[in-house]
């Protein structure tokens, strides 16, 4: 007969077996529901540390199976005898960096349920300082915590002794009211080099022959050189230690060659004999500036833990991480979740991405080409945010008897963003469909090629275009000479006739109330000649001449220096251009003699005193303002007068009145062949002399 007790074993048995059949058939995250209220469950810290523990009925504690062969040690006749939890313990949060909680978590009621609760376990006098990036691991009834990196004052640092510290925490599953009492021990140190105390290193458990070890690679060593705020000083490792439980000793594995780069932030786990490593950061000298920064890594090393020889395993793609995890299944493949990654945009600046995807590596099978291959989670993941798992770095994971994959913690941009238990079936039964991956940025790198030629295609489209401009400039200058500013003129000051025109003068200590230039701070000497505005200030000719190129105003006063303040100098003494047109000091510039020269035709006259002038001076008797004649518009109104003057002959020798008439259009058709210039100095009442050259440059 069949007894009520063994009825509701046999159901209970079942129906876990139906829901670990339901929880392998997913192919995406699952949540775990967290039962309890708010004040029961763990607030979500980031950098905490997580382990498995194995409890059973009679409170004997063992260590977790290494792998699928020894899973009969956790049933008897298909009845569950024994508990896994999960025991995260550390960690930071938002505001909170001073105490080290420690949780546990039912895996085992989970699986058949899909929720658990979380059992508080610290408290009590004698505690531990609060840390993150340590390691932890359970061993025959207590938690030993090795290493992290602790806060203060605005800075990490490490332990200065090397110190391993234990609780045991099997009392506290049957009163969960009592507190925790640490103990610290201080390992004995066997191996080449000094073990440096350190945090964010990676390991796991492993048995070497009867002893049980904790495996430590790698992390970062923390010290200031000095009491400076500013002297701290990071090293990262990449030695490799085990630590006993039995003698409570430090023993070094690797030897001194062929070890990776020194890292920081990486993921490690234990796969059958080998520690396998994945990513994380290096520092590295930057090649420009000589300064140190951190380089994000993609390699993948396994250190055989029997012959403690390291082999590095080509992977493709490259996918640099840090800050993610890593676990290994029963049939020893590797998954990695989430991390973190810094990388540059077109202008340089950083761009950090942080991931949720699912990788998966076996290299133990495919030693040919390893390639990582990307979980697939598909629409039903899409379709159910609320219950996926969401981007996140520095989060926690492990992997329990039935190849179900933990991840708790962690953070996006603040701790508080994060919160919930995930679970995803990892094993290989699981209905979690694989593809191979590609780079992480390969869409972006695409668009960020897309990005430069277009950028190079615009830069010289760009410099075409100031190109021809720059040359209608000089051309529309050509052509106008010095009539005026080009409409393209980059400069807002006088041109240089209009900064000649400016009077000049000896400086006198006597009468000037300047002792030195304004712009220079130089002293004035003695009968120096300075250039004097309208507006009285004075300063050095080189000094102002080059300022009135770019600005038409006093550099003391800002008043406006326009043409009408010029004046012109001549033997015969100062002439005012006030009255005359504001376009004139265009036309003219003086000579190395202080001579005006313009573009008038040269010709041989005679002076009003009776002088000959030679052929580059002509006297200009009367003159008040400037015309533009076009030449083409000249040579054209000479060939149209032409033919009238050619037909109208007879009648221009009968009628006295027709042959003056045609000599005075003679006259001017003459004086238009003559000048073939594209200015012309037209003649008018106001006396002036000036020596003009034929051509202005």
């Amino acid at each position: 007969m069949i007894s009520l007790h063994d009825n509701l074993l046999k159901h209970k048995t079942e129906h876990e077996t139906r829901r670990r059949v339901e929880r392998a058939s997913t192919k995406s995250w699952n949540r775990i529901h967290e039962n309890g209220k708010e004040d029961q469950r763990p607030e979500n810290r980031r950098s905490v540390s997580s382990t498995i523990y194995t409890r059973e009925p009679n409170a004997q504690a063992v260590v977790a199976p290494l792998n699928a062969s020894e899973t009969n040690a956790w049933t008897k006749g298909g009845v569950r005898t024994s508990e896994e939890y999960m025991i995260i313990s550390g960690g930071f949060s938002d505001k909170e960096w001073h105490s080290f909680p420690v949780w546990a978590f039912n895996l085992t009621d989970s699986h058949s349920t899909n929720a658990g609760n979380w059992i508080p376990m610290f408290g009590g006098s004698s505690t531990i300082p609060g840390r993150m990036g340590h390691l932890s691991a359970v061993y025959e009834e207590y938690l030993y915590v090795v290493g992290g990196m602790l806060y203060k004052e605005n800075a990490f640092y490490v332990e200065k002794n090397i110190e391993v510290h234990r609780c045991k925490i099997s009392p506290y599953f049957e009163d969960v009211e009592r507190d925790m009492e640490w103990e610290t021990l201080m390992p004995t140190v066997i191996g080449r080099d000094l073990y440096k105390p350190r945090g964010e290193a990676q390991g796991g458990l492993y048995t070497m022959g009867n002893h049980t070890a904790l495996i430590i690679q790698g992390g970062l060593h923390v010290y200031r050189k000095s009491n400076r705020i500013n002297s701290q000083v990071n090293e990262p490792l990449s030695d490799v230690w085990a630590f006993f439980f039995h003698n409570n000793s430090l023993v070094q594995l690797n030897g001194p060659f062929d070890a990776p780069e020194p890292r920081t932030a990486h993921a490690g786990t234990i796969a059958g004999d080998r520690l396998c490593l994945f990513g994380g950061m290096t520092l590295q000298e930057d090649a420009w500036g000589g300064a140190m920064q951190w380089d994000m890594l993609s390699d993948v090393w396994e250190f055989d833990l029997v012959r403690r020889t390291w082999t590095r395993i080509a992977v493709y793609p490259l996918l640099p991480r840090s800050y993610h995890t890593m676990v290994a299944n029963a049939n020893n493949e590797l998954v990695v979740f989430g991390g973190y990654r810094v990388t540059q945009n077109v202008a340089g600046e950083p761009l950090r991405l942080v991931f949720s995807d699912t990788l998966k590596l076996n290299f133990f099978r495919l030693r040919s080409e390893v390639v990582w291959l990307k979980a697939d989670m598909g629409s039903e993941w899409e379709h159910d945010i609320a219950h996926g798992i969401s981007h996140r770095l520095e989060h926690t994971a492990v992997v329990d008897q039935y190849d179900t994959s933990y991840v708790w913690g962690g953070r996006f941009k603040t701790v508080k963003e994060l919160d919930g238990l995930y679970s995803l079936n990892i094993s290989q039964n699981s209905n979690v469909s694989w593809s191979v991956a590609v780079s992480d940025i390969e869409g972006y790198d695409q668009t960020l090629h897309l990005l430069v030629a277009v950028m190079l295609f615009m830069s010289v489209l760009f410099t075409a275009l100031c190109g021809t401009l720059h040359r209608q400039a000089e051309e529309v200058a050509t052509t106008a000479g010095a009539a005026g500013p080009s409409m393209l003129r980059r400069s807002s000051g006088l041109t240089p006739a209009m900064i000649a025109s400016l009077p000049t003068t000896k400086y006198d200590p006597s009468s000037s109330s300047e002792e030195c230039c304004a712009i220079c701070l130089v002293e004035y000497q003695p009968d120096q000649e300075i250039r004097k505005l309208g507006c009285g200030h004075e300063f050095h000719f080189s000094c102002v001449d080059s300022w009135l190129a770019n600005n038409a105003s006093c550099p003391a006063c800002r008043a406006e220096v326009t043409p009408e303040e010029g004046f012109l100098f001549e033997n015969n003494g100062l002439f005012s251009l006030n009255h005359f047109c504001r376009v004139l000091p265009n036309f003219l510039r003086l000579d190395a003699s202080r001579r005006w020269i313009g573009p008038l035709s040269s010709t041989s006259r005679t002076t009003v005193d009776g002088s000959s002038t030679n052929s580059n001076e002509v006297e200009l008797p009367y003159l008040s303002d400037l015309e533009l004649v076009d030449p083409d518009s000249a040579s054209m109104d000479s060939s149209t007068d032409s033919m009238p003057h050619q037909d109208s002959g007879d009648e221009a020798n009968a009628n006295p009145t027709a042959r003056a008439r045609s000599r005075r259009r003679r006259g001017r058709r003459g004086s238009r062949r003559r000048s073939r210039f594209t200015r012309e100095v037209v003649i008018s009442n106001v006396p002036l002399r000036g020596n003009l050259e034929n051509e202005l440059v």
